[in-house]
C-alpha cells in the first residue's frame, strides 16, 4: 500500500513546498507580503458574501435592498431640498429652534451650538446632519414599515415562483398526455 505522496513525482512535491514566486516586477518584501495579505483577505470576503448572499432568506435580501434604497434616497433628498433650512425659513420653525437653543444654553451645552455652527459650512455636512435627524425621528415608523414591505415582496415573489412551477408542471402533463394519445392512435391504426 503506497501513499499518494510517495507516488507523486519529485518536481510536484518540490513545487508545493516552494514559497510562491513574486509577481513580475515586484520583489519579496514588506510590500509583497502586504499585497498577498490584501489579496487573501479580499478573496475571503468576496467568497463569504457570494456564498452567504444565496443562503440568505428572500426577506433579508429584500430588506437589505429597501434599506439601501431608503438611505440613498433620503440623503439625496436632504442634499437637494434642505429640510432644516426650509424649517428655519418659516416663522414657527424659527421659534422652535430658538427655544431649543435657549434650553441648550441654559444647560450650558455649548458643544451643540458649536456643532450647529459648523454644520452649515458645507453641503455634505448639512445633508448628513439632516439625514441623521430624519433617520432618528422616522425610525419607529420606517423600520417596521420596511420589514413589512420586505415580507410582502418576498411572499409575492414566492407565490409567483410557485405559480410558474405549477404552470410548467401542468404543461408537462399536457404534453405527456398528448404524446400518449398520439402513440395510442398510431398503435390502433
Amino acid at each position: 500500500d503506497v501513499s499518494v505522496e510517495a507516488r507523486a513525482p519529485a518536481s510536484i512535491a518540490m513545487a508545493e513546498d516552494a514559497p510562491p514566486s513574486p509577481k513580475p516586477g515586484t520583489e519579496p518584501g514588506p510590500q509583497y507580503a502586504d499585497s498577498a495579505n490584501r489579496e487573501k483577505v479580499t478573496n475571503q470576503v468576496s467568497s463569504f458574501f457570494a456564498g452567504r448572499w444565496n443562503a440568505m432568506g428572500l426577506r433579508v435580501r429584500y430588506y437589505i435592498m429597501l434599506e439601501s434604497t431608503w438611505h440613498v434616497v433620503l440623503y439625496a433628498t436632504c442634499w437637494r431640498y434642505r429640510p432644516t433650512v426650509a424649517i428655519m425659513e418659516s416663522a414657527r420653525g424659527r421659534e422652535v429652534v430658538t427655544r431649543v437653543g435657549e434650553v441648550l444654553k441654559r444647560w450650558n451645552w455649548t458643544t451643540f451650538t458649536k456643532f450647529g455652527s459648523n454644520v452649515y459650512n458645507s453641503k455634505w455636512k448639512r445633508a448628513l446632519a439632516e439625514w441623521t435627524i430624519i433617520n432618528k425621528v422616522a425610525a419607529p415608523i420606517s423600520f417596521p414599515t420596511k420589514i413589512y414591505i420586505a415580507h410582502v415582496l418576498a411572499k409575492r415573489t414566492q407565490s409567483a415562483e410557485a405559480g410558474a412551477a405549477e404552470a410548467a408542471r401542468e404543461r408537462n402533463l399536457a404534453t405527456q398526455g398528448d404524446s400518449r394519445l398520439a402513440s395510442a392512435k398510431e398503435g390502433t391504426s
